[in-house]
């Protein structure tokens, strides 16, 4: 890819890596291409359809020398000017697609939303394909006879000429396709820097793209595709490709290293911005520190033993509150309460209904007035609760649907309201804590839901509001404590509909999300409830059995069987939820779309399947899609919203796990491996 002879054409730079935002390519030894991210359109492999956090080498792919992406699709060229893709338009297939339209190419650029492909010629003319994986297509060949070199400026693609002309076209077509259009006339060089495209003139002057256009820059020591790199890598780096949010560079010795996005594990580290399976969360805190895990919505929160808190994205990235003295935690998707010395109440948060125990807005801590005693706290979407030590139990906040425990509730029913008219609804709401009546004075835990609150006492479990029936297919509205189970209850969990109780003799029973979507399994009226099933683990890669029959029906709650025989945690969901095994094992069913089950993949589980990787858990806890477990030596989480910063979005180079290095030293023409200056 060299030219030589003429010092007015500057070097082909071979593209080692390149990259969409979402996905990453690069060249590894032997000319074989690696990538990873996001694989939902087959760009990361042929035949792969699922995100990739690990790079995959692409079968078949040897003696690459350049690599080019878009979108959905990639490529890779060769030496001997084939060019191989893979994307959307090839998922279903196991082998690129590969191609020779565009003639003897040395450098290629594809478009950054489409499958167009654009080749610069050894004579100096350049091609482009509207279609790849299109073997009807024809290649069109622009005005342009004299190319020196292609770059990309993000929905354009762009040729620098011999003349020093720099002319841009779009690539889809239409009356403007394929037309190039001069930018500037005079430049010597042109470059992609990550995601901008810059461009030097003959006096030395600079421009890169902004939404505005181009801007002139700084003057730039070295080759323009170093125009976003750090001063203190150039000597090292050798390649640099970034767009939306990531940038990856690579140098002297062939490592490659990304930095930014990684919600789909574009940084190729084995991590995405959430975790399938278990990994260390709160790091920097002394083991044995932490006595106290809480979860609510994406927060996940510590209690630390001198009763301080350590929260990762507290209530959307909010600051810390600098709560102290905290004795009892409760977190939702929208606020936060927490009981502290002397038995008062501290919320802080989203208070739109009043669920902070005032009116208004507010910035930090609330205390609530007229509690003094509380001894437990419980918060819903935008309701809270709190039960005093003599038993009382106290509601504010939203009640529409009955779950302030006041008697009141918005009495409509829905389904005969005309979508066209107007009606205007009195809200059932109020900032001034309510006390609920009907409820025995041994509250032993508060959970609430969305839309309901529970109280589990030595009578049995009082709920008000509105109430999944598992069963009755009618979800019943309780606008007072009503009693919904005689179980003896010691430990309640809730999140969005779903609530899990367990029992003194560690038997777990549960209503909403968590049960009703596995209720068609079972025949309540077949089913023998006093029978007691082997805990089965499932096949070796995780799988339950066809025929195994995890939930059985048992009262008004459903009775979770096919689990550990002795439970002593529970953790709920919105539409998940594990139990802590006795033996310090977690076990988990329901939804897995982005790893709640830690399991390692994302297939719901209908039955119960053991978390891997974790013995000697002391504490479990859940927010709406994400689990923590508690052990000796610290946290461990999974799901959405449990990475760490450098794993979610990371401001520093994370090296790429599995790649081995194409460039070397000895590869390099002398103004790529001398550093700048």
């Amino acid at each position: 890819m060299t030219t030589a002879g003429d010092p007015d054409k500057p070097r082909l730079r071979p593209a080692t890596i390149a990259t969409s935002g979402d996905h990453v390519c690069a060249l590894v030894s032997g000319g074989e291409v690696a990538c990873w991210g996001a694989g939902h359109g087959g760009q990361v492999a042929p035949g792969v359809v699922e995100n990739q956090a690990r790079p995959i080498t692409i079968k078949g792919i040897k003696g690459a020398i350049a690599v080019s992406v878009g979108n959905r699709i990639s490529c890779a060229l060769h030496d001997d000017g084939e060019i191989a893709c893979w994307g959307s338009f090839t998922k279903k297939k196991t082998k690129p697609w590969r191609t020779r339209l565009l003639g003897d190419v040395v450098q290629m650029v594809t478009s950054d939303y489409g499958q167009e492909i654009c080749g610069l010629r050894r004579d100096g003319t350049v091609a482009c394909l509207n279609g790849a994986g299109d073997d009807k297509e024809s290649a069109r060949v622009l005005n342009i006879d004299d190319g020196k070199s292609l770059s990309r400026k993000g929905a354009e693609l762009c040729a620098l000429r011999a003349k020093k002309s720099l002319e841009c076209w779009k690539t889809r077509t239409g009356d403007s396709g394929y037309r190039p259009e001069s930018i500037a006339e005079g430049v010597v060089e042109a470059e992609n820097a990550g995601s901008v495209h810059c461009y030097r003139l003959e006096g030395g002057t600079q421009y890169c793209s902004t939404y505005k256009g181009y801007e002139a820059v700084a003057p730039i020591q070295g080759p323009l595709w170093r125009a976003k790199v750090p001063p203190e890598l150039w000597s090292e780096t050798v390649d640099h490709a970034g767009s939306y949010g990531l940038d990856c560079i690579r140098d002297r010795g062939g490592a490659v290293k990304c930095k930014g996005t990684n919600k789909v594990g574009q940084l190729g580290n084995g991590h995405t911005g959430y975790s399938p399976t278990p990994r260390s969360h709160f790091d920097g805190i002394e083991a044995g520190t932490i006595v106290g895990l809480e979860l609510g919505g994406s927060t996940s929160c510590a209690l630390l033993r001198e009763g301080e808190l350590r929260c990762a994205d507290l209530l959307y990235g909010w600051d810390d509150p600098g709560v102290a003295g905290v004795r009892s935690l409760s977190l939702s998707s929208s606020h936060a309460c927490a009981v502290v010395g002397g038995g008062q109440l501290r919320c802080w948060g989203e208070n739109y209904e009043g669920q902070l125990g005032v009116m208004g807005e507010f910035d930090g801590l609330v205390r609530v007035a007229g509690i003094s005693n509380a001894a437990r706290v419980g918060v819903g979407v935008d309701h809270s609760c709190a039960a005093r030590r003599d038993g009382v139990v106290l509601c504010w906040g939203n009640g529409d649907f009955g779950e302030l425990g006041d008697g009141r509730h918005v009495d409509m029913d829905f389904a005969d309201i005309d979508v066209d008219v107007d009606i205007d609804v009195e809200s059932v709401a109020s900032a001034t804590p309510l006390r609920v009546d009907h409820v025995p004075s041994t509250v032993n835990e508060l959970a609430l839901g969305e839309a309901f609150s529970c109280a589990a006492t030595e009578g049995g479990l009082y709920c008000w509001g509105l109430i999944a029936d598992a069963a009755g297919g009618v979800d019943p509205t309780y606008d007072t404590a009503t009693l919904v189970s005689s179980v003896d209850a010691g430990m309640i969990r809730a999140a969005g509909n779903s609530l899990c109780a367990l029992d003194a003799e560690g038997v777990v029973r549960c209503l909403g999300e968590v049960a009703i979507q596995h209720v068609g399994k079972v025949d309540p009226l077949e089913h023998d409830d006093s029978q007691e099933e082997d805990y089965d683990y499932g096949d070796e890669d995780g799988e339950e059995e066809e025929d195994a029959e995890p939930f059985a029906q048992g009262g008004p709650l459903w009775r979770i069987a096919g689990g550990p025989r002795k439970v002593t945690d529970i953790a709920v969901g919105e539409k998940h939820a594990c139990v802590l095994a006795a033996a310090g094992t977690v076990h988990c069913w329901g939804d897995n779309t982005i790893g709640e089950l830690g399991d390692g993949s994302s297939r719901q589980r209908e039955g119960l399947v053991q978390v891997p990787g974790l013995r000697g858990v002391l504490e479990i806890d859940a927010g709406d899609a994400h689990t923590c477990a508690r052990r000796a030596g610290g946290v461990s989480c999974w799901g959405r919203g449990t990475a760490p910063e450098e794993h979610r979005e990371s401001k520093i180079a994370v090296p790429v796990i599995g790649i081995t290095p194409y460039l070397t030293p000895g590869l390099l023409g002398e103004a790529e491996a001398a550093p700048a200056g």
